[in-house]
């Protein structure tokens, strides 16, 4: 680590640029396959990140921010000042969860068929603790100065069915 984030050792480096190498060869995404990490409070961020409220004066939908990294190759760093959708600023643990969105209200008629099913689609659903993490990192792959906590690839049907054959390959399923 330094003062600007989490750095990586040569080998780990070298290990995020043969797995975006291997994608791009086995795969042929049309975007950059993109490194996420979330960063806990106090943790400096990443060098040359653009924060969508500063650099851009906006602020975006987490789903935004993921398509500046993989159609632009920019990474972007979102926090709760970022994020226009309240759903997420719940999700992620920036704003605390209020009485509507526990109640199924938010999932209602867009997620779910009615405010109970709401209410078990917002209860199911993975989120972080009101707090718990400060801002979300995200960028191409084979750029990012960080170890990601997940990679996320866009493709059609085909690719997604080959990263599903791979990762099963050795264990079955």
């Amino acid at each position: 680590n330094n003062e600007r984030g989490s750095v990586f050792s040569s080998a780990e480096k070298f290990n995020i640029i043969l797995r975006d190498k291997k994608l791009e060869t086995y795969l042929r995404v049309h975007t950059f396959p993109v490194g996420i990490k979330s960063f806990k409070p106090g943790e400096p961020l990443p060098e040359k990140v653009k924060i969508p409220s500063k650099h851009l004066g906006v602020k975006v939908a987490v789903c935004q921010a993921i398509s500046f990294a993989r159609r632009y190759g920019w990474t972007m760093a979102i926090s709760g000042d970022d994020i226009s959708c309240p759903i997420a600023k719940a999700v992620f643990g920036f704003e605390p969860r209020n009485e509507y969105y526990d109640s199924g209200a938010l999932a209602d008629g867009m997620y779910a068929s009615c405010r109970e099913a709401g209410a078990r689609f917002e209860d199911a659903l993975a989120k972080y603790e009101l707090g718990e993490y400060a801002c979300v990192v995200a960028g191409p792959l084979g750029r990012i100065n960080f170890v990601p906590d997940t990679v996320l690839v866009y493709g059609n049907s085909a690719q997604v069915l080959r990263l599903l054959n791979a990762a099963l390959y050795k264990r079955g399923g």
